[in-house]
């Protein structure tokens, strides 16, 4: 018997009537999922003829890239199953990114197309910064891709989509689903982000183990309140589809500044985010009363944390409210490989004990294992106490890193019985019973709103070796921060002279780095401290950065607030950034703010 296949599962989830409800519009867009796959194969096609599949050597095709140059919307969805559908991987390249880290994506994945549809970047800030798309034509935007582009447009493929008969993908799909479903990039220690190469078996393996797991089904209605970039989105996108519910796409901007809306607007029974992003829902919501007189929030069955641990304040709050999930994962294994249903309130210990609680790792999803190992790689025994780096091993674990292949022998491993296993950096702890209590990295990788970020990358991206002797990126209460050693010390000590510098390195964040990479301070310090095995000492350059005066921030300086409300929004500023002075021409998001810490923010 032949084994099923990511396409082949797609086309026999049916053709309900509302699969896909596009949010991004006015008024919201239903499309059926006859409809859905009929437009993609009409895109698909499409792309093949660009790419000249038809005549090109299987193994060849089938391992071609195309890029998708959008962040939201039917157009997005649509875009990534026609490059399925022609027999080839994605990556998204999304608008918001910084021109020069969109091009080096596109090159290191060896882009062929890119497929791109309008953006507007006076309705959408992010998009404008950083080298935005001006139009439909992705060359034009100033991207210099260096290869073809071809316009996406949801309502027209519809149309096209409706002469649409034949079934079944562009291209025979291979059954051992190897082929290569998408490329997503991630932080890299090198200084640039790294590729992780995503097979199709692996993105079926998520669909079906996240949907037995939380209990996704025909009647399900799913809130994609991940932003694309966020490698979960793709996966999340997917169970859906494949299980027959209901996909609902908002607008990111109303999901940041108005999640419980969104969540009554779309009438969602499941909602994947950050534990950072559904902080921002008010916690007046939980009440009891709530729930019963029908508020926004009634229709949830499972709200899904992930990205970070939850703090246990946030766990407090909302377990007894709605059916609260840890899930854990990282990007090498797709989406989330473990979950945990978190407990109600009347079942929860103490302060401390609840602490423990959010860091156990959860039950595994079906197909994947966890193992703790050693420096060298051999697997420890389960026994409370042991301490080790968490392994992944099953149906979950990629390929390997794009165009690095020693890194990838170094991470990617076979384990028992040839099946692959990932080591994931996570350092773990062996509790009674066999559970795992994570405790933290074996490397400086750190997550930021549940965003990874690769201290490394931040560091050989921002490093000027004309200006700077050595650089050093550090967390500051729980804010990315850049100590930076001149190689002339008295820089340091003439405060217009380290504002300049302070400011340049701000610049070249700006132009590589994306917004969760980028420093909320950036201090010059004569001399950087060092341990005594005379590597960099980080606890004693963040207590540094953590004391001096004025926060060290390039944009915290300038004129004095004015009047009450200017004093008041400073320090509204001051309390949700974690800086000690604002000043009157400060940029709230040079200093690390987004969009969520604008809610915050109310003077």
């Amino acid at each position: 018997m032949a084994a099923e296949t990511l396409l082949g599962a797609l086309e026999a989830a049916g053709r309900r009537a509302h699969a896909v409800v596009d949010a991004t519009r006015e008024p919201p867009l239903s499309v059926s999922l006859g409809a859905l796959r009929c437009a993609a194969r009409v895109l698909a096609r499409r792309c093949a003829r660009v790419l000249d599949c038809h005549h090109a050597p299987p193994d060849v095709a089938q391992e071609a890239v195309v890029g998708v140059l959008m962040g939201e919307g039917l157009e997005l969805l649509l875009a990534q199953l026609a490059a399925l559908y022609a027999g080839v991987a994605f990556v998204l390249l999304e608008p918001c990114l910084p021109t020069a880290r969109l091009e080096y994506m596109a090159a290191d994945a060896a882009v062929a197309l890119v497929l791109a549809c309008a953006v507007d970047p006076a309705e959408n800030a992010e998009r404008a910064d950083a080298g935005a798309v001006r139009s439909r034509d992705a060359p034009a935007a100033g991207l210099t891709l260096g290869v073809t582009s071809l316009d996406v447009d949801a309502r027209e493929l519809l149309l096209a989509a409706e002469a649409e008969i034949a079934a079944g993908p562009v291209r025979a799909e291979a059954s051992s689903g190897s082929l290569l479903a998408y490329v997503c990039y991630t932080s890299g220690t090198s200084g640039r982000p790294k590729g992780v190469l995503v097979e199709s078996r692996s993105l079926l393996w998520y669909a079906r183990a996240n949907a037995a797991t939380h209990g996704v089904d025909e009647g399900s209605r799913v809130l994609l309140a991940s932003a694309a970039s966020f490698d979960p989105a793709i996966g999340e996108a997917w169970t859906a589809l494949l299980a027959g519910a209901t996909l609902w796409l908002p607008a990111r901007a109303r999901v940041v500044g108005d999640l419980p809306g969104e969540i009554r607007a779309s009438g969602a029974t499941h909602v994947c985010t950050t534990p950072a992003l559904w902080a921002s829902v008010p916690a007046g919501l939980a009440r009891p009363q709530q729930q019963r007189e029908g508020g926004p929030l009634a229709s949830l069955a499972c709200v899904a944390l992930g990205g970070e641990a939850p703090p246990p304040s946030l766990v407090s709050t909302w377990a007894d409210a709605v059916p609260l999930y840890n899930v854990y994962g990282v990007t090498e294994c797709v989406g989330y490989q473990a979950s945990r249903r978190l407990v109600t309130r009347s079942q929860q210990p103490q302060q401390q004990q609840l602490e423990r609680e959010c860091a156990l790792l959860g039950d595994p999803m079906d197909g994947i294992a966890f193992a703790l190992v050693d420096a060298a790689g051999a697997e420890l025994p389960i026994s409370p106490g042991l301490e080790g780096e968490l392994v992944i091993s099953g149906a979950s674990v990629a390929r390997g890193y794009c165009r690095l292949p020693e890194l990838t022998a170094a991470a990617f491993t076979g384990g028992t019985a040839g099946v692959r296993r990932y080591r994931t950096g996570d350092i773990g702890r062996y509790e009674a019973g066999g559970r795992i209590r994570l405790l933290g990295r074996a490397d400086s990788q750190v997550k930021l709103s549940g965003v990874r970020v690769e201290l490394g990358e931040v560091e050989a991206a921002l490093g000027d070796p004309h200006l700077l002797r050595n650089v050093a990126a550090v967390v500051v209460d729980g804010a990315l921060a850049l100590a930076t050693e001149p190689h002339d010390a008295a820089l340091a000590t003439c405060p217009p002279l380290a504002a300049a510098a302070a400011a340049l390195v701000a610049v070249r964040a700006r132009r590589w780095l994306p917004r969760a990479a980028r420093p909320r301070r950036i201090a010059l310090l004569a001399s950087l401290p060092l341990s005594a095995s005379g590597k960099l000492a980080r606890a004693e350059i963040a207590a540094e950065i953590g004391a001096a005066a004025d926060g060290a921030t390039p944009a915290s300086s300038g004129q004095r607030p004015r009047g009450a409300l200017e004093v008041a929004v400073a320090a509204s500023w001051c309390a949700v950034l974690g800086v000690t002075r604002v000043g009157r021409r400060s940029d709230f998001l040079a200093l690390g703010g987004d969009s969520i810490r604008a809610l915050q923010a109310t003077p």
